[in-house]
C-alpha cells in the first residue's frame, strides 16, 4: 500500500485538489494510508482522495476526503452516492477517458 500510495498524483475532481492512486487491492486499505503516513509525495494538503481500480466489466472510483469537502456530492454526479467522507461510483469499461481527466494536466 505505501508503494501505491508514494506513486500517486496530483489530481483535480469538481475543481477539487485530490491526490488519485490506481489500487489493484484493497480501496480502504490505500484511502486510509493516503491520509495516515507519508509516502514518497504524501497528499496531506489534498483535502480529497481518488482511489480507482480496473475491473473486468468497470471502473470502481472511490472517494474519500478531510471535512472540508462532502465527496458524496461528487459521486452523484457521476451517477453513485455514499457517505460525505466515503462515496464511490463506477464508470463503463471503455470510459477510460474520465479516469484520464482527474490528473492534473
Amino acid at each position: 500500500v505505501n508503494k501505491l500510495v508514494a506513486i500517486g498524483a496530483e489530481a483535480r475532481i469538481d475543481g477539487k485538489k485530490a491526490w488519485i492512486v490506481n489500487s489493484p487491492i484493497t480501496i480502504d486499505h490505500t484511502a486510509k494510508r493516503i491520509y495516515e503516513e507519508k509516502a514518497g509525495e504524501p497528499p496531506s494538503d489534498h483535502p480529497i482522495a481518488i482511489i480507482w481500480s480496473r475491473r473486468p466489466d468497470k471502473f470502481v472510483v472511490s472517494l474519500r476526503s478531510r471535512k472540508s469537502v462532502d465527496v458524496s456530492k461528487i459521486a452523484k454526479k457521476y451517477g453513485g452516492g455514499g457517505h460525505p467522507r466515503s462515496a464511490a461510483f463506477t464508470l463503463p469499461p471503455e470510459d477510460f477517458k474520465t479516469i484520464l481527466s482527474f490528473y492534473k494536466q
